[in-house]
Formats: C-alpha cells, structure tokens, sequence
C-alpha cells in the first residue's frame, strides 16, 4: 500500500501523541515523587532544547524517546546493578561505589549508544554533534529524574556553576561545604551530556580519519566518572580527593567551554551549505518568512512553524552529510 504525504504526517502525529503522553505521565509521577527537583532539572532540558534548536536534526520527540529510555532502561538496570551489590555484601563500600558509579555513567549513556548504533546502519542520515549531546542530555535527565524519585529528605545548600543572579544553567549543580570548600557534582543530565560530547568530538575526528579519535571520548568520561566517584566516596567515608580536583566546580565551565566550541562549529557548518546551496538557503527563509508573518499576524500557525522547523532540521542534515 503506497502512502501518501498526509498518511504519514497522520503516523507521525500519532507517534508524537503517544510519545507526549507516555513522557507526560512520568513527569507527573516525578513531580508527585519530588516537584521541586522535577522543575528544576526541567529547566535544565528547555535551555538544551533552546540552544541546539538551530543547529539539531533529531525532533523533540526523539529526545524524548531517549529521555524513556534514560529512566526504563538505564534507571532499572541500575537497580538491578544495586540489588547485586547488595547480595554481595558491596553497598556502602569504596569497592562497591567505584563498580556502581562507572556502572552508572556507562548506563546512562547506553540510549544514545543505541541510537548512535541504528543511525549508523543507515546510508542516508547520520547524528551531527548537536543531536549527540541534546540526546545525551535527555538520556542523563531521565536518569537523573528516576533516581530523585527515590530521594527523601534529601537536600544542598546551594546551587553552583554560571547563573544569571538566582537563575542557574546548571540547576542540578548541587553542592554542599566540605572543610569549609565548595563539593559538588554537576548532575546526571550534565555529565552525560558531557560524555555526548566528548563522543561527538570523537566521531567528527574519525570521520576526519584522526589515529586518536578516542581519546576526546575516553578523557571525558574519565572525567566525570572519576568525579562522580569521588563525590559518592566522601559520603561513604569522608574522602575529601576531590576537593584537589576543584570540588567539582570545574566540570561546569569545562561543559560550557565544549558545548560553545560545537554550537559555533555546527553554525559555522551550516553557513558554509548555506552559501554553496542557494537553493536550500532560499527555502528555508520562505518557511521562515511564512511563520514569522503567522507570529506578527497574532495568530500562532502551527502548520507553519512545524513547517519551519522540519526544514531547519532537514537543512542540518544535509549540511551534516556533507562533512
């Protein structure tokens, strides 16, 4: 049965509708667990959003599928890794928490392991940097919301990295005092994010034919495991290590300075098609021009800004092809 244009814009809304409402139903468990973690963190997920919206190919309804897999797939397994800890007599120990940790991290980034790894099978379409680490991102956040909702009485005295007077990039940055220093760990959504991009870095320098791709990749998730491990020990035993490391204050501005150097090369690859394709470029300004006339018109044309947004992400894709 040949489909038309309209049937599979039908299929899609169906697929977005119950992708909606499956993740609209977690976030309402999650709140009803912990509302004011649940708003925070989410704050987190918009400004992600918000910066890759120029430069991702992948929909929000992709990510939200990684953001279900963040809390069904990593989050369950890593129970599971606990309750094993726990038979072996591992939990609350240095041994235990290091096995838990890497675990945890390597978890969280299986969602988008397997996107990278389907994608990758196909000829036509490949990830650009900006959908590795938004879906990294949602992979963490959904992490980061299922072990929250475990949390009781559970709370930090402050919130730190780049802010804007009280509000925060990082609202998951929780810190606490340790010898008079600021402790922290940047987060779930964060870290793995951070992970997403020192991957992302990887594959453009493999796609380059770079003999040490791997070493982005490996440096960063060397990075915020360590850190995670450190942070979890001195809550087992009063290990201070990581306050040689920063304390975690570092981590922050280490994700800032990696996700401003991508954003810039994604835009920059975007100009660079822009100029050799005309064509596209001219395109994409009409469906920019028909919903910018929606918007000054008061009237919000979805039609035109799904429109508009579909061409956007096509336009990254096929610029992404082109490298």
């Amino acid at each position: 049965m040949l489909q038309t244009s309209e049937t599979v814009a039908i299929r899609l809304k169906k697929q977005t509708l119950f992708t909606l409402v499956g993740v609209g139903f977690l976030f309402l468990i999650f709140f009803m667990k912990n509302p004011s973690y649940v708003i925070s963190d989410s704050w987190f997920i918009v400004e992600i959003l918000f910066l890759t919206f120029l430069t991702r190919t992948v929909s929000i309804r992709y990510g939200f599928g990684v953001f279900s897999q963040g809390v069904v797939l990593s989050g369950l397994a890593a129970i599971v890794l606990w309750r094993l800890l726990g038979t072996a007599g591992l939990q609350d120990t240095r041994f235990g928490e290091m096995i838990a940790v890497t675990a945890e991290e390597i978890l969280k980034f299986v969602p988008v392991a397997l996107a990278l790894f389907f994608v990758s099978r196909k000829k036509d379409f490949r990830f650009n940097a900006s959908d590795v680490v938004f879906l990294s991102v949602m992979a963490g956040a959904g992490f980061g919301f299922f072990e929250k909702s475990f949390w009781e009485g559970v709370s930090f005295p402050f919130i730190y990295g780049p802010h804007l007077s009280s509000l925060y990039f990082f609202p998951d940055a929780l810190g606490i005092y340790v010898s008079g220093e600021p402790f922290g760990y940047i987060g779930h959504a964060a870290a793995t994010g951070l992970i997403g991009m020192g991957v992302a870095i990887g594959c453009i320098l493999k796609a380059r034919r770079n003999l040490f791709w791997w070493v982005v990749p490996l440096c960063t998730f060397v990075w915020v495991t360590a850190e995670h491990i450190l942070s979890n020990l001195y809550y087992v035993d009063g290990t201070e290590t990581l306050l040689k490391l920063g304390g975690g204050m570092l981590t922050p501005w280490i994700f800032l300075i990696f996700f401003i150097g991508i954003l810039g090369w994604e835009v920059s690859v975007l100009k660079q098609f822009l100029i050799k394709h005309p064509e596209e470029k001219a395109s994409l300004y009409r469906e920019k021009k028909t919903f910018i006339h929606a918007l000054k018109m008061k009237r919000f044309d979805s039609q035109s800004g799904c429109a508009f947004v579909r061409k956007l992400r096509a336009v990254n894709s096929l610029a992404q092809s082109e490298q």
